[in-house]
């Protein structure tokens, strides 16, 4: 399976993400370069903690490798974020057609 068949397989818009929202912020901060002693600082855990998460979300997403894992959980982390903002705007187009503002 490729990378980007394991990209499509796990990940469904019409459900979210299937990572946690622990698991979005570790996928975020290793996305922007930190190292797992540095995401576990800046989110108060043990690095134990951090490396467990990742290698859940490694689990997930099908990665292999560290390689296969950035390439992953930058794709993710760029879906979940489209289908959150598709969601919102959604939302605002209810409310005004609820509130006869259209």
């Amino acid at each position: 399976m490729t990378v980007q068949e394991r990209k499509s397989a796990y990940f469904r818009p019409d459900r979210g993400s299937p990572l946690s929202p622990r698991e979005l912020q570790i996928v975020e901060a290793m996305v922007s370069g930190l190292k797992p002693a540095q995401i576990a600082t800046a989110l108060n855990l043990s690095v134990k903690t951090v490396s467990t998460y990742r290698q859940r979300i490694m689990d997930k997403t099908g990665a292999g490798t560290d390689c296969q894992l950035g390439v992953i959980a930058a794709a993710v982390l760029q879906r979940t974020r489209e289908y959150h903002s598709e969601v919102e705007a959604a939302r605002a187009r209810l409310e005004q057609k609820e509130s006869g503002n259209v």
